[in-house]
C-alpha cells in the first residue's frame, strides 16, 4: 500500500540469466523524471543481480502488478490510496456531531483491491485509544467502526481513522472532528417576590462552547438591553449564560427561555428550554400567617360567645332552684306563730 504523492522502492533478485525488463500490469518501463531503475551486483558474489526500481512520486495509475523480468514467475502489488479511497460517515464536513448521552458511532470506509491486507486503528487527538480503557468504548474491526456508549462532553475531541499496511511502514489517515450538540437545562417554573432579583441561569452543555441567547415571551435578547441584564457564567465559562433582574415587578410575570447554538461547518445546532416565572406580591409571604392568626381570632370568638352563653344558663338554673325556700319561710314563721298563741 502507498499513499498517493509519496514515493515507493520495488527490489527484485534474478539470476544472470535472466534479462532485466520491468514491466507494470503487462506493459514495459522506461527511465523517467518520476521513474529510476538501476541494476547492481550481489554482494555475495553469486550469480544474482538486483535491480530497484523507485517511483519519486506515486499516483493511482502505479497501482497493479510489477515484475522485472518476463521470466519471473513473482511479482509485487502495488495498491495506491488516494484521497478519496478512505472516506468517513461525516455529518458536515469534518464533522461528526454527537447529542450528551446517546452514542458515537465512527466509521471508516477504505476502498482497496488489497483491503485485507491493511490495518485500522484509532486514535484520539493523536493518541492511541484502548477499548478496555473505558467500558463504554466499542471497537468493530469487521466494520472499520469505533463506538463510545453514552457521550459526555469530555468525548469531543479529534479522532483519526489511521490505515496501514501490514508492514506498519505506509498509513493513511482520516480526522473526524467530533463536536457534541449545545443542550440546555432549565427548570420549568421559577418564583421569586416583587421587589427582589431575578436571576435565571441557564446550565448548558456543548463543545465548542455554544452561543447563548434569551427570549422573553415573543422578544429574543442576544445583549443586555435595560433593565434585563445577561451576564457570562464565569463558573461554567458560558457567555451570557446567566439573566438577571434587579427588581422584578408584576410585568415580568412571563416565558423565560434560553436557547444554545452552535455552527459545525454549514449547519446550525440549537436546543432550548423554558422557565415560566411567577412573581408574587410583597406580602404573599403573610397571608398564611394572616391566615392562622384568622382562624385563632374566630375560633376565640366561638369559646367566648359558649362560655358566656353557658354561664348565663347557670345563672339562671340558680335563681330557679332559690326562688321556692324563700317562699316557704314565710310560711314556716306564720305556722310558727299560730301555734304559740294556742
Amino acid at each position: 500500500m502507498v499513499v498517493e504523492g509519496k514515493p515507493f522502492h520495488i527490489v527484485c533478485y534474478l539470476t544472470v540469466f535472466y534479462p532485466v525488463k520491468w514491466q507494470h500490469n503487462g506493459t514495459t518501463l522506461f527511465p523517467d523524471e518520476n521513474t529510476r531503475m538501476t541494476l547492481e551486483d550481489d554482494s555475495s558474489g553469486g550469480s544474482v543481480v538486483i535491480s530497484n526500481l523507485s517511483i519519486a512520486r506515486a499516483h493511482k495509475y502505479h497501482s497493479g502488478e510489477y515484475k522485472c523480468s518476463t521470466f519471473a514467475s513473482l511479482s509485487h502489488i502495488i495498491d495506491v490510496l488516494g484521497d478519496d479511497s478512505i472516506t468517513g460517515n461525516f455529518d458536515s464536513g469534518n464533522y461528526k456531531i454527537f447529542e450528551y448521552g446517546k452514542k458515537i458511532e465512527l466509521q471508516c470506509n477504505f476502498t482497496s483491491e488489497n483491503a485485507d491486507n491493511v490495518a485500522i486503528k484509532w486514535l484520539k487527538n493523536d493518541k492511541p485509544i484502548d477499548a478496555s480503557a473505558d467500558e463504554r468504548y466499542e471497537i468493530k474491526p469487521t466494520e472499520n467502526k469505533f463506538i463510545i456508549n453514552r457521550a459526555v462532553v469530555t468525548d469531543a475531541g479529534n479522532y483519526t481513522c489511521v490505515v496501514t499496511n501490514k508492514k506498519n511502514t505506509t498509513d493513511l489517515r482520516l480526522v473526524f472532528h467530533v463536536v457534541c450538540r449545545p443542550y440546555v437545562g432549565l427548570p420549568p417554573d421559577t418564583s421569586v417576590v416583587e421587589g427582589e432579583k431575578l436571576i435565571l441561569t441557564c446550565n448548558v452543555f456543548g463543545e465548542p462552547i455554544p452561543n447563548v441567547y434569551w427570549k422573553i415571551g415573543n422578544k429574543t435578547y442576544e445583549e443586555s438591553e435595560g433593565r434585563i441584564q445577561l451576564l457570562d457564567n464565569k463558573e461554567k465559562g458560558i457567555p451570557k449564560g446567566i439573566l438577571r433582574i434587579d427588581e422584578a415587578t408584576m410585568e415580568d410575570r412571563n416565558t423565560y427561555t434560553c436557547v444554545a447554538s452552535i455552527l459545525f461547518n454549514d449547519i446550525t445546532s440549537e436546543h432550548e428550554k423554558s422557565t415560566f416565572v411567577r412573581v408574587k406580591d410583597k406580602l404573599a409571604a403573610l397571608w398564611p400567617f394572616l391566615g392562622i392568626c384568622a382562624e385563632v381570632v374566630v375560633l376565640c370568638t366561638i369559646i367566648l360567645i359558649y362560655e358566656k352563653k353557658r354561664n348565663k344558663t347557670e345563672l339562671d338554673e340558680s335563681d330557679t332552684d332559690g326562688s321556692p325556700e324563700q317562699k316557704n319561710t314565710p310560711d314556716h314563721g306564720k305556722d310558727s306563730e299560730v301555734r304559740h298563741r294556742k
